[in-house]
């Protein structure tokens, strides 16, 4: 019951803005235009100047780890061939592949990444590292 609440004390904050997002575009607070322009200033200003801060606090040496990093790399790229091996067999629509393999090897790592460690762990040195890590691998070009 312990980690259950642990869980739902990490998840919940998250999904209660989800929540009131999604209540402020049915009410007309926010509309798409809104949500592409925010979206573009989170990841072209907001996100790298958090990783920044963040990252620049922390002593690399002390905290870099070579086989983290590998297994990341190699993860990313296992899931990237998987979900890429997927779309192929699964999506018809040609047209519609590269958008969904990018929509999901990237998702929203970055952004709710970050916000599930901080609520679990409070502030590490892990989660920038991971954050950077998953941020820079991915093409946010078309954000």
């Amino acid at each position: 019951m312990e980690n259950f609440i642990y869980s739902v004390d990490a998840t919940f904050p998250i999904f209660l803005v989800m929540v009131i997002g999604y209540i402020l575009k049915q009410i007309g607070m926010l509309n798409d235009n809104f949500v592409t322009v925010a979206n573009r200033f989170n990841f072209k200003v907001t996100l790298p100047f958090m990783l920044f801060r963040d990252i620049s606090g922390v002593d690399i040496r002390a905290v870099f780890d070579i086989r983290y990093v590998l297994f990341c790399a190699l993860v990313s790229t296992a899931c990237f061939w998987i979900i890429w091996g997927g779309v192929k067999l699964f999506l018809k629509d040609q047209s519609m592949r590269g958008a969904f393999v990018q929509a999901s090897f990237r998702s929203s790592a970055a952004v709710m990444g970050l916000a599930f460690i901080q609520n679990m762990y409070g502030s590490s040195a892990m989660g920038p590292r991971s954050a950077a890590l998953q941020y820079f691998f991915c093409d946010c070009a078309d954000v």
